[in-house]
């Protein structure tokens, strides 16, 4: 506590009750992990069953901390006196070598060792219990549940969108700029044993929107990209083709009408690029359900579209052209779309320009969501119903 204090000048009021709920199952996720660890080193598939055990006892962590984090107070600044914070320290590293320090220090040592051989019969049954565990409850909470799931990423200023079909075909919108983040994002809505991305739509060449990806290739098994970019001197528009074509994943250079359809009925359509509208404009549709996924059109490509493809941009969701940025949804644009959803990716830090007041105003009379305010969107759908899930920041 004086450490966070020291350096980050705040407190959580509820760091002592998280710890309690939080640090007696530390030693578990170390053990454990580290046992995965080692024996996926021997025999991969074994290590792998102890790595469901470990999540068992992680998600409880990142499920006490985050629910912790939504609550007021969750952050309080508080500014001490560095020469305090370190007395306290001190203080509190003095007092437990105290505490640990024991008379007849060899009779207990003696007795631990005792303790520790009797451990190995009681920890087995545990741990298989533990691997059981942590296997029904991916079987129950992580698999396809007949419905859609398209999931706005909070990156940022930055458009990524994660989208699992009702069967669980898996696809990805961009990436945003930072990796870390965008592997904590996957990690939260897909299963944990799943590494594989059915088709990955990279929608401009720009390093906002996909600087993150090459990390993703690494990390997953890509089955197609789809990008509309021609010749371009982005240097991590280039490293993230040469990395996807050093995985011989099949890249597809899609022009309008190209199309994509799941076997569960889930249809993605290129709505743009046009010879005067650039940006890769994608429209998802899954029964009565809509999704239009803008990136950085500015008014004129919007003109483009509804003059060539009006009858494509119609829809229940969409995603705010350009952040909503004052040179892009132009109220004729809004109109013609005639949305019931719509979803800002936006941060008020970026010097980029986002969520322009006259812009949202356009999108009074509709449900507007912002990742800087609801932090990641998740949009359900059975083909019919909309169901709306906010994380909140």
């Amino acid at each position: 506590m004086p450490v966070i204090l020291f350096y980050f000048g705040r407190l959580s009021v509820y760091e002592p009750v998280v710890n309690l709920l939080i640090v007696p199952v530390q030693s578990f996720v170390l053990i454990l992990g580290g046992m995965a660890t080692l024996i996926s080193f021997i025999y991969a598939p074994a290590g792998t069953l102890l790595y469901q055990a470990a999540w068992l006892f992680l998600t409880w962590t990142t499920m006490m901390v985050r629910s912790f984090a939504k609550l007021p107070g969750a952050s309080l600044e508080i500014f001490l006196p560095g020469w305090f914070l370190m007395l306290c320290g001190v203080s509190a590293i003095g007092l437990a070598l105290l505490t640990a320090t024991r008379p007849r220090w060899y009779e207990n040592l003696l007795k631990e060792r005792r303790q520790q051989l009797n451990l190995i019969p009681k920890f087995v049954l545990p741990v298989i219990g533990a691997v059981i565990l942590g296997l029904i409850i991916q079987a129950l909470v992580r698999q396809p549940d007949g419905e859609l799931h398209v999931v706005y990423l909070d990156m940022g200023q930055s458009n990524s969108t994660l989208i699992e079909s009702p069967d669980g075909a898996v696809f990805l919108i961009d990436g945003g700029r930072y990796p870390t983040r965008l592997l904590t994002e996957l990690g939260d809505h897909l299963p944990p044993n799943n590494r594989q991305i059915d088709v990955l739509w990279i929608t401009s060449d720009q390093p906002e929107d996909i600087s993150a990806l090459l990390t993703i290739v690494e990390r997953y098994e890509i089955k197609a990209a789809v990008t509309s970019v021609g010749d371009t001197t982005e240097a991590d528009y280039y490293n993230l083709i040469q990395a996807l074509q050093q995985n011989k994943t099949p890249i597809i250079q899609a022009e309008a009408g190209y199309q994509i359809e799941t076997g569960d009925g889930v249809q993605m359509t290129v709505v743009a690029p046009h010879e005067d509208a650039n940006s890769l404009v994608l429209r998802l549709q899954y029964g009565e359900s809509v999704f239009l996924f803008t990136n950085s059109l500015d008014e004129d490509e919007e003109q483009v579209l509804l003059t060539d493809s009006r009858h494509l941009v119609q829809a229940n969701v969409l995603q705010a052209p350009d952040h909503a940025a004052p040179d892009s949804n132009s109220a004729a644009w809004v109109e013609a779309v005639n949305p019931q959803v719509v979803v800002v990716q936006y941060d008020p830090g970026s010097r980029d320009p986002g969520a322009d007041s006259g812009v949202m105003a356009r999108f009074s009379n509709r449900s507007v969501y912002r990742t800087d305010r609801n932090g990641t969107i998740e949009v359900v759908s059975d083909g019919k119903r909309l169901k709306i899930y906010k994380e909140e920041n």
